[in-house]
């Protein structure tokens, strides 16, 4: 289950564990901790948000004045944390938007809140007697946190859900048992486990 036989050359890929800064074109490139392009190689304007962990890049110059689309970006990485590129669109934004890797490991997580629509129904009440005398629906917008689950076997992306948790722990008994044994909404378990599986099933990168 590791990606590099345990060595002088290799690195244990943890919690704490520091990517190489750089912008990174391929999941692959991610994977092997190989920038395609260190930031000696360019300048990049952004800005990010340190609560929800959202960097949203305005402009990357290469140095040798290369064409480059910030479109074509797998991800990014910013003081060792990794950031995966979403549709801007889906969290309502203007510039080229990632969504920075919270936990690292044999399952990666990271999430993003998108602005949704949801229809609220509201009503007009009689000061007489207190009754309701209208009514009508209106479009209010929330934010909802979408949760994801990166493998960083297989560069899969899925939904962070009891269901798909369960397919990826199957190997790990243990660990399957536990998240058999949770109620569907009980996020806060489910994590510990996610957290429990990939210390459980560690990793080893090349330095």
């Amino acid at each position: 289950m590791t990606l590099a036989v345990k060595a002088q050359d290799s690195l244990l890929l943890n919690r704490s564990f520091q990517f190489e800064d750089g912008i990174y074109l391929s999941f692959e490139d991610f994977k092997n901790n190989s920038p395609s392009f260190t930031p000696d190689k360019f300048d990049m304007v952004y800005v990010i948000n340190p609560q929800t962990l959202l960097a949203q890049v305005a402009s990357v110059n290469l140095f040798s004045e290369k064409p480059f689309n910030l479109s074509d970006v797998w991800g990014v990485c910013i003081d060792g944390r990794p950031y995966v590129q979403i549709d801007k669109e889906e969290v309502g934004k203007d510039l080229a938007s990632f969504a920075g890797i919270s936990i690292v490991g044999r399952l990666c997580f990271y999430s993003y809140k998108k602005p949704v629509d949801v229809p609220i129904e509201i009503k007009a009440y009689n000061p007489l007697n207190g009754q309701p005398f209208r009514t009508a629906m209106v479009s209010r917008t929330e934010l909802r946190q979408y949760n994801l689950v990166l493998d960083f076997l297989k560069g899969e992306v899925r939904t962070f859900s009891k269901p798909n948790l369960l397919e990826w722990v199957g190997k790990d008994p243990q660990i399957s048992r536990l998240v058999r044994s949770l109620e569907p909404g009980d996020g806060e378990t489910l994590m510990r486990a996610l957290i429990a599986f990939n210390d459980r099933n560690l990793l080893f990168i090349k330095k």
